[in-house]
Order: structure tokens, then C-alpha cells, then sequence
């Protein structure tokens, strides 16, 4: 069975996700057991295109400090999770960055998001 991909979730795979690896990745969005998936795909293999990523600097890792960046950036107060436990969500801002790990959470469609991997200073803000 075949899930809908949200389109803020086609934006941001469009936007930040490699193109050899677009086709992939939106297989996976698609599944029903997509969140485990996704968040494994997200966390172990390099599929973000780093021409869009900044690493956010080791001092300024707090979830508040995080939101902050992004809100400048024009994130709204609110937010969409690909990937693990809250996959598929759409949460306060602050909620999902408190929560998340492994996960992409999407502030502004193809155009702003955060990842969190799982080791230590695997976070990054995408931009486009």
C-alpha cells in the first residue's frame, strides 16, 4: 500500500535531498512503515545535498538556541517531522526540536528545514 506524501514533504526532499538519491527516498515517504525508514535512511547514509547545509556551531546546540536561528530565518511557529516517533506530524516548533533525532523537521517547504542525526554535532540548518 501507497501512502500520499504531504507536499511540504515533496518540497523539502526536492529542495535538500541529493538528486541521485530523490527517487529513493520518496519510495520510502510512500510506505506505510516510512518513519523508521526514514529516520535510518536520514541518520546513516549521506543523502543531504551539503550545498544547502550549514553546521550549526558546537556552542549553539540547545533547542532553544536552534529555534532561535531558524525563526530568524522565518520559521513558523509551527513545523512538520519526517522521520522516527513524530514522523508525519505537524508540531509546535519548539516541541519537535526539544525531540527529535534523526529526523528532518520542515519550517518553511523547500526552503528552510533543521536535521538532527544521531552523533554528536550531526545538526544542520538547510537553506535554500
Amino acid at each position: 500500500m501507497l501512502l500520499v506524501m504531504h507536499d511540504a514533504e515533496l518540497a523539502t526532499i526536492h529542495a535538500f535531498i541529493l538528486p541521485a538519491r530523490r527517487t529513493r527516498v520518496e519510495a520510502l515517504a510512500s510506505k506505510p512503515d516510512r518513519a523508521a525508514r526514514l529516520q535510518g535512511v536520514l541518520a546513516h547514509q549521506r543523502i543531504l545535498d551539503s550545498r544547502f547545509m550549514r553546521q550549526v556551531p558546537p556552542n549553539e546546540t540547545s533547542a532553544e538556541e536552534i529555534e532561535s536561528v531558524l525563526r530568524a530565518k522565518g520559521a513558523p511557529g509551527a513545523c512538520r517531522v519526517m522521520g522516527g516517533d513524530l514522523d508525519s506530524q505537524e508540531l509546535p516548533l519548539a516541541e519537535a526540536l526539544a525531540q527529535i533525532e534523526g529526523c528532518l523537521v520542515v519550517c518553511i517547504p523547500g526552503h528552510l528545514a533543521y536535521f538532527e542525526g544521531e552523533e554528536k554535532n550531526d545538526r544542520h540548518i538547510l537553506e535554500r
